[in-house]
């Protein structure tokens, strides 16, 4: 299969840095950090000092975690 063919049949990834992540979900570094370290995030890590998130797994987190509150509401 040509590389061309391969790239553009790969679905695209909107990829967060740290702070634009904190800003999207309304929490803090240290959450986003607890969250993956708990298996409940994904992180990128594209290097020691550069981590990004996928903004499709931020947005499954937040539809479980509303979900989540929802049950537990009635």
């Amino acid at each position: 299969m040509p590389m061309r063919s391969v790239i553009a049949a790969a679905p695209a990834r909107r990829l967060l840095t740290t702070p634009e992540a904190m800003r999207y979900v309304g929490a803090s570094d240290d959450l986003l950090y607890d969250r993956a370290r708990r298996g409940e995030l994904h992180p990128v890590r594209l290097g020691p000092r550069c981590t990004r998130w996928d903004l499709a797994d931020l947005d499954a987190w937040i539809a479980r975690c509303a979900a989540g509150a929802a049950g537990g509401a009635a």
